[in-house]
């Protein structure tokens, strides 16, 4: 497979440039200390070239190998930083946490220059050497495409690419209603003449442009790829077919196919999550709920005597309800809940306008936290009447109700908060939401908590 190629070249391209570190590591350190290099503590020296041979190792690894034939000396360049950072960070993290006193400082400055130039190199020049060696005629790839002409075109660059791993396109087969040479590669005839192009072309390799669904053809042109001895490629679609993005997954020898991944149907991911909020919620609950609590207090004896606490209906996880805790900010008053609050909404009490703005009207939801009804960091959970209107307005809204709702979320930290006055509204946060559900990392929830806080100091225009 084209996959192997690109890592091979990649590999052995590393290799050659851990070798060629390590001879000229010693080499300046030799040339550097001259005769004096015995009075040197060798052992520690050693220790040295490993570490910065390991950041080599992390710095291919974060890379990756796909574009290892580059041609534009701007992606070498990256590369050859991209090493250079990896090798000497770690190197100053063993020395900055052992203390270190032994390691020469003009050598190792000395040696960047030569660390710089060997690194683009093996970058630019060593994968094109490799490739002539491992790489030679009897190994190309004679390419045969099968499918659309449009399928075609999308991969023209792509085909450009892989000449350079040995994958050479040789024509095309198609039933589209076109013939001759064509822009990305000649046509060859109809796809019923499979075996014929095969054979009169010397054909190594079938590429399937696309998975075809609810046909016969997958098995007839694998039966002939195996009879003549051809390899056969199958290009994923899935995404295409499916309209979304679609995991592929194994759980005891079956194979499985999801429209998309969610971190926190992990466990372990659960229990981090839920530290995080245990470890947020109860320090607010503590130190700060009790204050803003007498502070609401006061105002709303002042401006609109009633309840300190508002009690709510909303739509949690896998939207079952539950009861939202909130400061009112409204008077008391008989018109409908599920109307939304507006910009300058009579119903509000001048203060409880600020507590709003400021989201202090929030706070009383970390003992939702508390409870485990409700999250940190998640989607804002709605009133079960507003679930069914949004649902209207986008047809995977309810997808946002597997995680559980959150005081604050990524479509906020993004300004998609107040009043949905178009579906547009509604859209935006939902599709927040969804990134949210299936790109969830820890460092994404410590991320918008931090967004949030500056959101409560400087409130967007969208807050009221």
């Amino acid at each position: 497979m084209v996959i192997y190629r690109a890592r091979g070249i990649r590999i052995l391209s590393v290799a050659c440039e851990l070798l060629a570190l390590t001879l000229v590591y010693w080499v300046w350190l030799l040339v550097r200390h001259g005769g004096a290099v015995s009075s040197l503590r060798l052992e520690f020296y050693v220790v040295y070239n490993a570490i910065l041979l390991a950041g080599v190792v992390l710095a291919a690894i974060h890379g990756g190998y796909r574009r290892v034939l580059a041609k534009e000396s701007a992606g070498w360049h990256v590369g050859t930083i991209r090493h250079l950072t990896y090798a000497l960070g770690l190197l100053s993290i063993y020395l900055t946490i052992s203390r270190d006193t032994v390691m020469s400082r003009a050598f190792l400055i000395g040696f960047i220059p030569f660390f710089y130039a060997i690194s683009f190199l093996c970058q630019s020049y060593v994968p094109r050497w490799i490739r002539k060696l491992t790489i030679s005629e009897e190994h190309e790839e004679r390419v045969l495409l099968v499918g659309s002409t449009e399928r075609a075109a999308g991969l023209a660059q792509w085909l450009q690419q892989k000449e350079a791993v040995g994958y050479r396109t040789i024509g095309l087969l198609t039933d589209d209603p076109a013939t001759g040479s064509w822009k990305t590669a000649k046509i060859l005839g109809r796809i019923d003449d499979l075996e014929s192009a095969i054979n009169g072309n010397a054909i190594t390799q079938v590429m399937l442009l696309e998975f075809p669904m609810f046909s016969d053809l997958m098995p007839r042109m694998m039966a002939v790829c195996e009879r003549l001895g051809t390899r056969m490629t199958v290009i994923c679609d899935f995404e295409e077919k499916f309209r979304h993005s679609v995991v592929m997954f194994e759980d005891e020898g079956r194979r499985f196919m999801s429209i998309r991944e969610e971190p926190l149907e992990d466990p372990f991911n659960r229990v981090v999550k839920r530290m995080l909020d245990l470890a947020v919620s109860i320090p607010v609950i503590l130190f700060i709920l009790p204050i803003t609590t007498i502070l609401v207090w006061l105002f709303q004896r002042l401006q609109s005597p009633g309840p300190v606490f508002y009690h709510q209906p909303r739509a949690g996880l896998q939207n079952r309800p539950f009861n939202i805790i909130k400061y009112r900010t409204m008077r008391l008053h008989d018109q409908p809940v599920a109307k939304q609050a507006t910009r300058d909404d009579p119903r509000v009490y001048p203060a409880g306008r600020w507590f709003r703005r400021m989201s202090i009207d929030e706070l009383p939801q970390f003992i939702n936290v508390l409870k485990g009804e409700m999250s940190v960091v998640g989607p804002r959970p709605h009133l079960l009447e507003h679930n069914a209107q949004f649902a209207r307005a986008m047809h995977n809204y309810h997808v946002r109700a597997h995680v559980k709702p959150g005081i604050t979320g990524l479509a906020q930290v993004r300004g998609f908060r107040g009043e949905t006055r178009s579906e547009d509204d509604v859209i935006k946060r939902v599709q927040s939401d969804i990134y949210y559900l299936e790109n969830w990392t820890f460092t994404m929830d410590c991320q918008i908590i931090l967004g949030t806080v500056f959101h409560m100091v400087g409130p967007p225009k969208t807050a009221y």
